[in-house]
Parts: C-alpha cells; structure tokens; sequence
C-alpha cells in the first residue's frame, strides 16, 4: 500500500465544511477501487459528499455498513462492509487525521458530536415551541380584535334602531316638555 496522500481531512475540518456534528475523519484505502478516500461519521449529513481540502469526504452514520465497519476500525486494520449488491474492503490509514485514535477517544468523540446534534434538536423544538406559541398569541389577539369589532358594530346598530324608532315616534312630550294630559283645561 503507498503512503496517504498529503493533507487528508480532519474531524475539525469536515465539521466546519458541513456545519454538521460530526464525531471521526477516517482516511481509507479502498481495496477495490484501488485508490484512498475519505469518511466522516455523521448523523446529521449523512448520505452526502463534501469537498474538504481537496477531498471528497463521504458522510456516513454509525448505522450505515460503512459506519460499523468503520467505527471501531484503527490505523492499519482491514475491514469489510457489506452493503446490498456486494462489499467494500477497507484498509484504514488514519482515524481523525491523526496516526492513533484509541477506542475511548473515538467514542468520546462520537458521544460529543451525539451531545451537539441532540443540543442543535432540542435548541429547533424550542424554537418552533417560541413560533407556535407566538402564532397561537397572535391569533388569539385577532380573534379578540375582531370580536371587540363585531360588538362595537352591534352597539352601533342598536343605536340607530333606536335613533330611527324615536324620530318615527317624534318627542314623547310636547312641544313645553309637559304631557298632553297634564294640561289644565277650564270647564
């Protein structure tokens, strides 16, 4: 096998490409291919290619065969992931860009990027929680607005029944503000 090839991709590197949580870099050859690529764990992305310095960077999950067949691999280990329609055989070059990564730091890593995708869901719950609560105000306050309208259209209404009833009636007393039948009439 030749030597890795200048400059392969970093855990940090990947992450600030996607913008995504992403837990390990790994530098692979790729046996049947016959050439070196690059893979990241990712939940978030998982299923794209990026470019990163040079490289295209595959993003898997855990859950992915490449993922398993990856997550525990180190430096120089052969490993195989069946997938449907046939395999792929690795040879692990680097994990994290970096020559050793043992299996605690890998799964730290991992835990952090799970930590940070599990931060970024609760922060968009909140948010939309923030949104439908202001939505559900702003209906509210519409409602009580047009409501507040339909009531003053009622008064409004009632009053001019009331207006057009009297001028209908003409004064109830009148024209010297005293009733007809209070007039004194000489026999």
């Amino acid at each position: 096998m030749d030597t890795t090839p200048a400059n392969p991709p970093s855990t940090a590197a990947v992450r600030n490409a996607v913008r995504c949580a992403v837990a390990c870099a790994f530098v692979v050859y790729e046996v049947e291919a016959a050439s070196y690529a690059a893979y990241a764990l990712s939940q978030d992305g998982a299923g794209r290619k990026v470019e990163v310095g040079g490289w295209a960077v595959c993003l898997v999950s855990r859950d992915s065969a490449v993922g398993r067949a990856l997550m525990d691999a180190a430096p120089g280990e052969t490993v195989t992931a069946c997938v449907p329609g046939g395999g792929y055989t690795f040879q692990v070059v680097s994990v994290d860009g970096s020559p050793i990564l043992t299996e605690a730091e890998r799964r730290q890593a991992w835990d952090r990027a799970e930590h940070e995708r599990q931060a970024r869901e609760a922060e968009e719950h909140e948010r939309r929680a923030r949104e439908r609560a202001r939505l559900r105000q702003q209906e509210t306050l519409r409602s009580l607005k047009e409501r507040r309208a339909e009531v003053e259209r009622a008064c409004r209404a009632r009053d001019e029944q009331r207006r057009l009833a009297m001028d209908k009636s003409g004064p109830a007393n009148g024209p010297s503000g005293r009733r007809a039948t209070d007039h004194a009439h000489p026999t």
